[in-house]
């Protein structure tokens, strides 16, 4: 359409940046999406990288902690459950799921955070906003006759008000979200593809089918309204990721996280230093203590695709 075609981002992303991981491929761009600062990227996970994730998940489910198996907050057609960083790492702590899974999902996140960096010429430092690995299965003999969304047609960090095809970037919205991104890992249930659309929320201008290793990533404002089509049969699980440019809104609750497996790693390197001389790998981002950010924790759910 030739109004998304004149329509301008304001964000400072520009997308078509080099690619700084090897077997990750674009597998569309601006034009298949047919809009502005989207792009879908393929190869981003292994088949058993996905396996792993896709067993956390599971396994926090039967721990008994970490997920909340309860009604999805958009459908009472669909149950919702995630899973953060630091409730991974905590219940790797306790014993309750592998540390090396906990630490994958971690590792993982931070390689989407260095593709969106260069895909999308950032012009400064992505930090983490939120990062939820998400579930949502579909209610059992609730689904015949289902004609709502799987989570509504939104926009991350704005108010849409399709009447007036306005975005108000004020509160309750996450207005200091830039960046958006759902890393998908399994294929097998029905329904549940992103959809981007219009700002009227009703003209869908592409849909991306979730697979193994997809990652789709875009601005968080407003000219990326997008939703959920229906999850109509099992279950889908993705880890979705916001980023901001703002140090001051940076999840501090990750931070918690790189301090542990920092420190863990160090002690580790410098037991095997010897034997293994390979330079190490750090999992801190930048900033030190900061105010924590209480509003990501409190409204979660709003908008976990």
């Amino acid at each position: 359409r030739r109004e998304r075609e004149r329509e301008t981002d304001d964000s400072g992303f520009y997308a078509g940046g080099p690619i700084p991981l090897p077997g990750v491929s674009v597998t569309m761009d601006d034009v298949a999406l047919n809009g502005t600062n989207r792009v879908v990227l393929d190869g981003v996970l292994s088949p058993e990288e996905c396996g792993i994730i896709l067993g956390l998940a599971t396994a926090a489910v039967s721990s008994g902690d970490g997920y909340r198996g309860r009604r999805s907050p958009h459908t009472p057609h669909e149950k919702f459950q995630g899973l953060t960083v630091l409730r991974a790492l905590r219940l790797s702590q306790e014993g309750r799921v592998s540390q090396s899974d906990a630490r994958l999902l971690y590792d993982i996140s931070e390689r989407v955070r260095a593709l969106l960096q260069s895909y999308f010429r950032s012009p400064s430092h992505l930090f983490f906003s939120f990062t939820h690995l998400v579930c949502r299965s579909a209610v059992t003999g609730d689904q015949e006759g289902r004609t709502d969304l799987s989570h509504p047609i939104h926009v991350d960090n704005c108010l849409l008000e399709p009447e007036t095809r306005q975005c108000w970037r004020e509160p309750p919205a996450f207005t200091h979200r830039d960046l958006s991104a759902l890393l998908y890992l399994n294929d097998d249930f029905q329904g549940g593809q992103l959809i981007f659309t219009d700002r009227d929320a009703k003209t869908v201008t592409a849909s991306v089918s979730p697979q193994c290793g997809r990652l789709v990533g875009f601005s968080s404002g407003p000219v990326n309204p997008h939703g959920v089509y229906a999850v109509t049969a099992g279950r889908r699980c993705a880890l979705a990721m916001w980023f901001t440019l703002e140090r001051k809104h940076r999840d501090m609750e990750r931070e918690e996280v790189d301090a542990v497996w920092g420190a863990e790693g160090q002690k580790v390197m410098a037991e095997k230093e010897d034997e293994s001389p390979q330079p190490p790998r750090s999992g801190r981002s930048e900033g030190g203590r900061g105010r924590r950010v209480g509003r990501e924790r409190g409204m979660e759910v709003r908008d976990e695709l």
